[in-house]
């Protein structure tokens, strides 16, 4: 999980990874040097041709090895990326196009209408799944999450949504601006 307030910069450290996997570069403060390999983007909020596409050029991502995800065929028409309904089509998608590292940013706009972010019992039924395509398929899974807007609760808890996304991951990274750069207001 990478989490953060809007304009944080979660989607450019992620399309930083994918330049990194793309290419075969090193990690950040890390001598670990990726496997090129072949990645994929699900993305409510950025439009793919002025918003991703740009800023993946600018990362410098092998592009040839990005796909994004808008639609899943379901009886010969397209409908929106929905979870839980298209886990196993992503399953069979990450497999059958090799893909080592699947972002869906973000994760609240994905869940289908009869799924609650914040009861803990909608998300596991929805994590668990995802962790077991993780572990079967080898690829990495980095749900990208909003926080909500209690600045006084510590960074784990501002999590938007059910705790239970937090519990439920590996690793989660909190992205927040350099307090020191100028650049920022």
């Amino acid at each position: 999980v990478i989490a953060g307030d809007p304009s944080t910069g979660k989607s450019t450290l992620v399309l930083d990874i994918i330049s990194r996997i793309t290419n075969g570069k090193t990690m950040p403060f890390s001598d670990y040097v990726t496997r090129v390999g072949r990645c994929a983007i699900a993305t409510a909020e950025d439009v793919v041709e002025t918003t991703i596409n740009p800023r993946l050029r600018e990362a410098g991502a092998n592009r040839c090895l990005v796909e994004t995800i808008d639609e899943v065929m379901i009886g010969g028409e397209g409908k929106p990326f929905s979870l839980p309904r298209d886990l196993d089509m992503i399953r069979q998608y990450i497999i059958d196009r090799h893909i080592v590292l699947l972002v869906v940013d973000p994760f609240s706009a994905f869940l289908g209408a009869d799924k609650d972010n914040y009861r803990d019992q909608d998300m596991r039924s929805i994590l668990r799944p995802i962790m077991g395509i993780a572990e079967e398929t080898g690829c990495t899974i980095i749900l990208i999450a909003h926080y909500n807007k209690n600045e006084r609760q510590d960074r784990m808890y501002r999590i938007s949504g059910s705790f239970a996304l937090t519990a439920a991951a590996r690793s989660v990274l909190a992205v927040k601006p350099d307090e020191k750069d100028d650049r920022i207001k």
